[in-house]
């Protein structure tokens, strides 16, 4: 499993068409339209060194390095390397892989770094034709030597199967691997590094590099393909689906529009080896007259009341004031009809509640749902939420939403108490600052989330002028009307249209107490799997890295890699590596000048976090142990 997986990176699975037999050699070459772009091998493994620190696993990080070093055998260690991706209309998007190997083209024995790479690949299963040797050639299928004398190979170029479909060719200091032989063969020289010196990851997008419309070709393939990945699983139901399958569109949209009318994109991820924290930028600018460069000039700073309301010491904090473009206006719209028929899918499956129980959740949840659906009507998310851990995996929760008419939801505060039975509803309890406050009291509200409902059920809704106010949480009332009032002393601070912080250790511990009570069915145990039968000609001669326990090596790369995090129990590594407070996953957006900007920052014990996981990884599938 590891062996496919690596493989499937190596040779950019990510962003190619499987199946060479199908591929088009005489195709023209695509343009190049994304770098990604590493600063050299030795940085990366410098780097992946911190999160195996933090986990106190020397180890498993020598461990991990010895099984890399088996991918890249003569590579160079200090050269940068990463991938390009070349736009075709015709072919949609092509990742192709640029390596530094010291040498130049020529006859394979006058050139050993190049030989070495091509038998080391050819013992992982990424084999190569004409092969290292002339003696393997018998080891070449029939189906592929006949195909070699069309496509005209030059001494430095091969064909590659096995592994994964594609070509591969040598240049001066670099080795180029791709799936269509005209991609591979337009690639001229490594890939430079040209981001600052301290970048461990630099990001490219040249929007200006083809015109708008032939990446709009290009994307469709690529969406198309993508969007029959999406299938409904046996045991999901129909709003389940609906609602997953409806944010993986929206998802694909909003990727659609940045790759095809971006001007360019510029992504730089920083990994700081003495503080232990990591940080992500992100600059676009959008082509002029494109509905991108619409929204960009909606992200600015600008004053938020909502901002004052405080929450240092929360466990998640947000505040924004945000205007919706017309395809997120569109997107706030669906998520709110979707979410609202799953909820209520849930609710009417709900063998522990009669009816009325039913017919009043469903009422109550309809106060979030008209919501919803104001935003996307107002085209404008204007609000705040914070959220403090009272103790392990149990949240104080408030939160203020900009809304276009007080009237409509008081009204239906009203209809809500004239139901009586499973809810209590006390209107006009009190008026703090303008805001009336309302209270709905339900053992049901409570036994289906206590991790952020009081004891009693109860929840608070606050009506005021064009807001609507939320709280929950056995002390919140009082940290409620201190909101209210923080948003009404001050003149508002203009502040980035979005921000947000989440202190993912709380999160954790709740994921927790929910698993704890809905534990996952117990999966059948699986029949014991086949030994495989050794291969012949001395193939697989070398260490296997295979996941120990694999039983899924014909699955594509992206299901074997999601088998793998399913069987890590990574909610137990979570909880394990995130006790202090060094947990919070920060982002803002904001605009410098004409592009919009996002920044992320990671704390230190989320590198933990992933130190913990990859350790685990690298102790069940790579170790001798």
């Amino acid at each position: 499993m590891i062996r496919s997986i690596a493989l499937a990176v190596l040779v950019c699975a990510a962003g190619t068409v499987p199946g060479l037999a199908q591929q088009n050699s005489a195709a023209p070459a695509g343009t190049h339209t994304i770098t990604v772009v590493l600063p050299s091998l030795k940085s990366f493994y410098d780097d992946l060194k911190v999160p195996f620190d933090l986990a106190e696993d020397p180890k498993g990080y020598e461990t991990l390095i010895d099984t890399l070093e088996v991918f890249v055998v003569g590579l160079e260690r200090d050269k940068p390397l990463g991938l390009r991706m070349l736009s075709s209309p015709a072919g949609g998007l092509h990742a192709n892989l640029s390596l530094p190997v010291k040498g130049a083209p020529g006859d394979a024995k006058a050139d050993p770094q190049y030989q070495k790479l091509r038998e080391n690949l050819w013992d992982l299963d990424l084999k190569t034709a004409p092969p290292p040797d002339p003696r393997m050639i018998r080891l070449v299928p029939p189906t592929i030597r006949t195909r070699l004398p069309g496509l005209k190979l030059g001494v430095a170029e091969r064909l590659m199967f096995g592994g994964r479909d594609g070509y591969m060719r040598r240049e001066t200091d670099v080795v180029h691997m791709g799936v269509e032989l005209a991609d591979v063969r337009s690639l001229k020289g490594g890939i430079p590094f040209d981001f600052p010196a301290g970048i461990d990851l630099g990001v490219r997008i040249n929007g200006q590099a083809q015109p708008a419309a032939d990446r709009q070709k290009a994307f469709a393939k690529l969406k198309g393909e993508m969007s029959g990945a999406s299938k409904k699983k046996v045991d999901e139901s129909a709003t389940a689906f609906a609602l997953r399958d409806g944010v993986y569109q929206q998802v694909l949209a909003e990727l659609e529009r940045f790759f095809v009318e971006n001007s360019e994109i510029l992504g730089r991820w920083t990994l700081d080896n003495s503080r232990k924290n990591a940080a992500f930028q992100l600059d676009l600018a959008a082509l002029p007259n494109t509905d991108l460069a619409t929204s960009v000039e909606t992200v600015k700073p600008s004053a938020n009341p909502y901002a004052l309301v405080k929450g240092d010491d929360a466990a998640i904090r947000f505040t924004s004031q945000l205007t919706l473009d017309s395809l997120r206006k569109k997107h706030a719209g669906e998520l709110a009809k979707l979410v609202k028929a799953h909820v209520a899918d849930l609710i009417d499956g709900d063998a522990q509640r009669d009816a009325p129980s039913k017919d009043a959740d469903k009422q109550a949840l309809n106060l979030l749902f008209e919501a919803m659906a104001d935003v996307a009507t107002q085209a404008e998310l204007t609000g705040c939420l914070r959220s403090w851990e009272t103790k392990p995996g149990h949240f104080d929760t408030l939160g203020a939403l900009k809304i276009a008419d007080q009237a409509k939801y008081a009204d239906m505060l009203k209809q809500l108490a004239g139901l009586g039975g499973a809810l209590k509803v006390d209107l006009d309890v009190e008026t703090v600052g303008g805001v009336t406050l309302h209270k709905i009291a339900g053992k049901s509200l409570q036994n289906s989330l206590p991790e952020f409902i009081s004891a009693d059920g109860t929840v608070w809704i606050g009506l005021g002028q064009n807001v609507l106010w939320y709280a929950s949480g056995d002390g919140v009332q009082a940290r409620l009307k201190g909101a209210i009032a923080e948003v009404q002393t001050a003149n508002a601070p203009e502040v980035a249209p979005l921000q947000v912080a989440v202190r993912m250790g709380p999160l954790a511990r709740f994921g927790d107490s929910y698993r704890k009570r809905n534990p996952a069915p117990a999966k059948p145990k699986a029949a014991p799997a086949a030994k495989a039968a050794p291969k012949a000609d001395g193939e697989g001669s070398k260490k296997p890295v295979l996941a120990r326990g694999s039983k899924e090596e014909g699955a594509s790369p992206l299901a074997q890699l999601t088998t793998l995090l399913g069987e890590m129990n990574l909610q137990a590594l979570a909880t394990q590596a995130l006790q202090g407070k060094d947990d919070t996953l920060a982002m803002s957006l904001t605009r410098e000048g004409d592009k919009a900007r996002v920044d992320m920052q990671a704390d230190t014990g989320l590198l933990r976090f992933v130190g913990k996981a990859v350790s685990k990884f690298v102790k069940d599938n790579l170790s001798d142990e």
